[in-house]
């Protein structure tokens, strides 16, 4: 990352863990253990809940942190956040070209992978680190 230009600060781990004892048993009690550049959440549900752990710590995003969301959930584009998933029709085009070469009687290969590059949909909740 330093390489990128974007400093020191790893990417946060363990944002939504479960609430701690010593937290009253909170859920959202979350605090980072140390700074931290980006988080990544997998999923509609996922990603709301991060962008509202991470305002309870008063962290803004983009301004403190960034947020990803794996996946292009339907509430992703309602709340700002931007998205990395593999693009919907791609992904339609390979496995109807499998399902067609099965069809057809061919055997796949052992092992075969099929890669679909990821769409990047930038939206409001990414800015380089301050």
């Amino acid at each position: 990352m330093r390489d990128a230009g974007l400093g020191d600060r790893p990417i946060a781990r363990d944002l939504l863990a479960p609430p701690a004892p010593e937290d009253g048993g909170r859920a959202g009690a979350w605090r980072p253990s140390e700074p931290f550049s980006a988080a990544v959440a997998i999923g509609d549900a996922t990603g709301a809940g991060a962008l509202a752990a991470l305002g309870r710590t008063g962290l803004r995003v983009p301004g403190d942190v960034s947020l990803v969301v794996v996946g292009d959930p339907p509430g992703a584009a309602a709340i700002g956040v931007t998205t990395v998933a593999p693009p919907p029709r791609e992904l339609g085009r390979a496995a109807m070209e499998l399902l067609l070469d099965r069809i057809g009687g061919e055997r796949p290969e052992e092992g075969r992978r099929i890669t679909v590059p990821p769409l990047v949909v930038g939206r409001p909740s990414t800015a380089p680190p301050a």
